[in-house]
């Protein structure tokens, strides 16, 4: 997207301070047991981190750096007997660049709400809220061109976007920016929280 183009750019050249992202969203019972697979971890592996969390999570690594210590915890805030996996995740990341990272995600709320993320470097203090790009207070115009997409509105167009040009790259023989080192960087940060417990640890796996 333009916008996380944008604040990759902006936040570049800075010294990372740190970086916020919430991620509050509406699953109730049925989305789960309707579906055969979700809320299991037999099936699923993990609910909201795995599934819902897991971009915002990828945009605030891209833009801070792979952090080396976790405190976090995770738990099932209200559907307790119809899933045995987590709907609400906490955690401090802490970077070896000094960034700190705050992260929030639950599909406990009433309603679903944009994504919300803030980065704040010496320079710049940069914010992702509604939908909105807010760079040092004002508003700055970075809407992609979507055409003929049924995105929800609190979770946008990325996804088709970013397969469009998988296919695009493909097709011109192009290398396509993400690989799955990206991927790797997530999913230990993942297991990281999963395994924290409220206690700091090392994101490869031993206790601080």
């Amino acid at each position: 997207l333009k916008r996380n183009r944008l604040i990759k750019e902006l936040s570049g050249g800075d010294r990372i301070v740190g970086a916020k992202g919430f991620v509050v969203w509406k699953r109730e019972a049925p989305y789960y047991t309707r579906s055969g697979w979700r809320g299991r971890k037999s099936t699923e592996g993990g609910s909201v981190m795995l599934n819902q969390a897991i971009h915002t999570l990828d945009l605030l690594l891209d833009f801070c750096g792979m952090p080396d210590k976790v405190s976090a915890s995770v738990g099932n805030r209200f559907l307790e007997g119809v899933i045995d996996t987590e709907n609400t995740a906490e955690a401090v990341l802490s970077c070896k660049n000094g960034a700190k990272i705050i992260f929030y995600a639950t599909t406990a709320s009433y309603s679903d709400s944009p994504v919300q993320l803030e980065i704040l470097t010496d320079k710049h203090d940069v914010a992702v809220f509604r939908d909105k790009l807010i760079v040092d207070g004002g508003i700055v115009e970075a809407e992609d061109e979507v055409c003929g997409l049924d995105a929800k509105q609190y979770w946008g167009a990325g996804h088709f976007m970013l397969i469009e040009d998988f296919y695009r790259c493909l097709s011109c023989g192009e290398s396509f920016p993400i690989g799955i080192e990206e991927a790797e960087k997530s999913l230990r940060v993942i297991d990281a929280i999963y395994a924290s417990r409220g206690k700091e640890m090392d994101v490869e796996g031993e206790y601080a």
